[in-house]
């Protein structure tokens, strides 16, 4: 999943502002007390990785209805715009438009997306390590052992140990840019890791948020076959 701002602009002004993204997503994704009037989307969305970067966002997920993906980011986007409007005391859309999504199939699709996702938060272990606003500092910590990270409870790591193991997870977040290539034997089916903003050209099958344009990916060495999944991932 993938959105940016209006003429590529910047849709996060401040360090704080990525915070109340963040914060949204909390909102959103984590159990709330029933009384609590704002929409949630718990058991209906799973989040197994993000990264936001200054003028666009990656999120990876799944659905368990076929409305879910787009009541959610409806909520979200609409509810981030508002805030930055009112901080900001501007006026208009923050987003470029409807968000675009592919979806994906195979167990090796999702160790490329959740790669591909992390290595927006840096070139090197050290720098997805402690980049503040991304879920790989919370993965490459846990693989770790450390108790002193970044923990988000909107990411459903149990769901993303559904799909690859917490070995596998830590050796995917390990790899450098530069090897990226020869270590998975081009495994990496057209993705294309670091910040550079995912065109057609670097997501082939990015599609208009239907969660159509699904392209397969080769097998992943270690990761044995490649399984069909019962609930598209986005």
């Amino acid at each position: 999943m993938y959105n940016r701002g209006v003429n590529k602009e910047d849709i996060f002004f401040a360090d704080e502002d990525f915070y109340i993204f963040i914060e949204l997503l909390d909102r959103y994704l984590c159990e709330k007390d029933p009384l609590e009037c704002t929409k949630n989307y718990k058991g209906r969305i799973s989040l197994f990785a993000f990264c936001l970067l200054r003028n666009h966002i990656h999120l990876f997920l799944r659905q368990t209805d076929e409305r879910a993906i787009t009541e959610f980011m409806q909520s979200l986007s609409v509810s981030f715009t508002m805030r930055i409007n009112n901080k900001y005391k501007r006026v208009g859309h923050l987003f470029q438009g409807v968000y675009k999504a592919r979806s994906v199939l195979t167990d090796a699709e999702f160790a490329n997306v959740f790669r591909y996702v992390h290595f927006n938060a840096g070139e090197t272990e050290e720098e997805r390590l402690v980049y503040p606003y991304s879920s790989a500092g919370m993965y490459l910590n846990a693989s770790k052992g450390l108790e002193n990270g970044v923990d988000f409870p909107f990411i459903n790591t149990a769901a993303t140990f559904e799909f690859i193991s917490r070995d596998v997870c830590r050796n995917l977040l390990r790899d450098s840019p530069g090897r990226l290539g020869q270590a998975s034997g081009g495994a990496l089916g057209g993705l294309s890791p670091g910040r550079a903003e995912p065109s057609s050209d670097v997501l082939p099958g990015l599609g208009d948020g239907t969660g159509g344009g699904f392209s397969p990916g080769r097998a992943e060495p270690g990761l044995g076959p490649t399984l069909p999944r019962p609930s598209p991932v986005v």
